[in-house]
């Protein structure tokens, strides 16, 4: 797989396990480790038994029936990607406080399809596990004085079921994957940095944490705190200094909000108690506490903190805002430092080229119009912008935004690596983009959320400071006012069109990348409706 992209969904929590090399989001270099030589001789003793393993063999999407250790029958929910080959990447996708693991599956079907894997979303209904972030015990588990008789053992942990499912997949795919990775949200956020924190020795290569609503505190405390009693803290746990100093070896990524900033009484979500609140009265600032103490835990113990924190500008509490920023942490190599974000004045070989906001559709052949290539129309998913960067100078778009007249921001270009001269990136409404799109970067909204209207609408195209770098209009300009002299941003580039784009085709420019707007199928030898990531001939930007 040829095509560099993107990723941009909303999810709990998700889990990645790499093998061969293949596309990544936003990224030029891939980091193609099936993990360290350690994690391919361990064997899971307690592989889950599965009681219907479909979804693991049909392409596309389906659901698995497992039994887990403590002998409760789960479901999971899949999607097996086109170009699944039995190697491929294995992402695991674990939900937040909804327990919508349907939805967390289809929220990562996207990553699994760019690079050929396989999403597998257990499912732990509440009924269940009402406290499944902090389940150790057969009953709830709180307090400082350690007691081992309410205490698990450690293969028997919640954590403990995504190897036990991930030993049961290897079995039987019969896949070479060594190791996994794993992305937490909110709830989510909280079971992935307790399974890095009590199950130390997990086969997790990467891990990372985003917008966590509190935190269990690597340490002990002093005194009998109780700010530091489990699940808030390690007292009361059988944890050890040794374990401690393998969980801050572990690639941990925190992520964090700068406008995660709720009260609990704000935000019933936002955990109000004297423990949770001695970490910070919102997210962002618990987060930042539960790394700086990190820091000075792993000073005073003598060992090498590798874990990393990234606060992301203008993300409050929202997956989707951070998934596009995790997926890069996930994948790419880890001394790699994203790109810092261009300004618009310094971005001016940035082009949009073309825009489809009326996919073609036939009653009679549901793939006509199928944009995205995920095999069915469906009109909001298959919208689609494509920019280029015809300028001379690579472009960091890292925090920049793309929105129509109704909502100018509906989608925020996570960081990565920068737009190189000549180098395209198409953004979807939704669905599963498949295919390589000549090389072009590819990113998607989640939920459909380009919403772009055929009849009128405008499209602006801002910096991470929300300077305007392109304002474009056409038709009536539906919910908002036509864009002229009079009201076009300082600096910006900006165009009206009297064109109504409810045409089944897209508009591109002609030329390529410097022409004015034309009909796409009104270009000689174009032989398509559209054409994402390519010229309207097929062929690439890319030189």
């Amino acid at each position: 797989m040829s095509a560099k992209f993107f990723w941009f969904l909303v999810f709990g929590v998700f889990v990645i396990t790499l093998g061969v090399a293949a596309a990544a989001p936003g990224l030029t270099e891939y980091e193609v480790s099936t993990g360290p030589a350690s994690y391919c001789e361990i064997v899971d003793p307690y592989p889950s038994e599965l009681i219907d393993s479909s979804g693991l063999l049909m392409p596309r999407t389906g659901k698995i029936r497992f039994v887990a250790r403590d002998g409760n029958e789960l479901d999971a929910y899949t999607y097996r990607s086109s170009g699944w080959d039995g190697t491929g990447p294995i992402l695991f996708g674990i939900h937040g406080a909804s327990r919508g693991a349907s939805r967390v599956r289809d929220y990562l079907s996207p990553f699994a399809e760019r690079v050929d894997g396989m999403v597998i979303a257990p499912e732990f209904p509440k009924n269940l596990y009402r406290n499944f972030t902090t389940l150790v015990g057969d009953k709830r588990v709180r307090g400082g004085d350690y007691d081992a008789k309410k205490w698990r053992e450690p293969d028997a942990y919640l954590y403990a079921e995504v190897e036990h499912l991930f030993e049961a997949v290897k079995i039987l795919l019969g896949s070479p994957q060594c190791g996994y990775r794993i992305f937490g949200h909110s709830a989510g956020a909280q079971f992935t940095h307790r399974l890095v924190t009590f199950r130390s020795d997990a086969r997790v290569i990467r891990a990372v944490a985003a917008n966590a609503g509190w935190y269990t505190l690597p340490s002990k405390g002093e005194g009998g705190d109780p700010n530091f009693f489990f699940p808030y803290g390690l007292q009361g746990s059988p944890f050890t200094k040794n374990q401690l100093k393998d969980s801050f070896g572990k690639e941990l990524v925190v992520l964090l909000g700068d406008q995660d900033l709720s009260l609990s009484s704000e935000d019933e979500l936002v955990r109000d108690t004297d423990e949770a609140n001695a970490q910070g009265l919102y997210r962002l600032a618990r987060g930042n506490f539960y790394f700086d103490l990190a820091q000075e835990e792993a000073l005073a113990l003598g060992a090498p903190l590798r874990w990393k924190r990234d606060i992301i500008h203008g993300v409050a509490h929202s997956s989707t805002g951070m998934i596009g920023v995790g997926a890069w942490y996930l994948f790419s190599p880890w001394d790699k430092v994203p790109c810092e974000s261009t300004p618009a004045s310094e971005a001016t070989g940035l082009v949009i080229n073309e825009i489809l906001a009326d996919p073609p559709k036939d009653e009679f052949n549901l793939t006509v119009g199928d944009a995205n290539g995920d095999g069915l129309r469906v009109e909001k998913d298959d919208e689609f912008i494509e920019l280029i960067n015809r300028g001379e100078k690579p472009i960091c778009l890292r925090g920049w935004t793309l929105g129509d007249n109704a909502n100018p921001a509906r989608h925020r270009f996570p960081l990565g690596d920068t737009l190189k001269p000549g180098e395209a990136v198409v953004v979807f409404g939704g669905g599963v983009p498949t295919g390589d799109f000549h090389g072009a970067w590819v990113q998607w909204t989640a939920r459909g959320k380009l919403g772009l209207k055929g009849g009128g609408d405008g499209l602006t195209l801002a910096d991470r400071a929300g300077k305007v770098h392109t304002r474009f209009t056409w038709g009536d300009c539906g919910d908002g006012a036509c864009v002229d002299d009079s009201n076009c941003p300082q600096g910006a580039l900006c165009e009206h069109i009297e064109v109504n784009l409810s045409d089944n085709q897209s508009i591109v420019r002609s030329p390529e990348i410097t022409g004015p707007w034309t009909l796409h199928g009104e270009i000689e030898a174009s032989g398509a409706p559209f054409s994402p990531g390519g010229s309207a001939q097929g062929s690439s930007f890319s030189p």
